[in-house]
């Protein structure tokens, strides 16, 4: 039985976990991203900034404190190419699912790194992701930075 999409919010940045009934029963999905290097990962192509790049701000020392006046980074875009799609070799999405009316030992239906258009089955829950693109900003919180989760949430047995 097709349920339709999975309700994760990308912009929530990760790690996420939230609850989702299907049919019957309740289940927690917990969402993390793992990367085993840091950088380089292979960005999706750039894509025209609708809005100037921003400039380089001098950041606010109060007067008469000591200290070096620094410049803060240009904020993240797309179109900086800092958004990357998964999975790749050492940069992916991790997925952990579990039944929360189980007992503790054996709420735990499984953890896995989704595949594009491979469908996973965690007992009775079948998940088939279609897209995953997850920009830098949300590996450190939430924001608005163009990451996508798209997957497909079906029932068997």
């Amino acid at each position: 039985m097709t349920l339709g999409s999975v309700p994760i919010l990308p912009e929530e940045g990760f790690p996420q976990s939230f609850l989702m009934s299907a049919g019957d029963k309740l289940y927690r999905l917990t969402f993390s991203v793992s990367f085993l290097t840091f950088e380089p990962f292979t960005p999706l192509p750039p894509e025209p900034d609708p809005e100037p790049a921003a400039e380089l701000l001098a950041a606010p020392v109060p007067p008469g404190l000591p200290g070096e006046r620094v410049t803060l980074p240009t904020p993240v875009s797309r179109g900086q190419g800092l958004l990357y799609r998964l999975p790749q070799q050492d940069l992916y999405l991790v997925l952990k699912v579990e039944r929360e009316d189980l007992p503790e030992d054996r709420r735990v239906l499984g953890i896995t790194r989704p595949v594009l258009g491979l469908p996973t089955r965690f007992g009775e829950l079948v998940l088939t992701f279609t897209e995953i693109e997850i920009a830098r900003g949300n590996l450190q919180g939430p924001g608005s930075f163009g990451s996508r989760v798209v997957a497909e949430v079906d029932t068997h047995g």
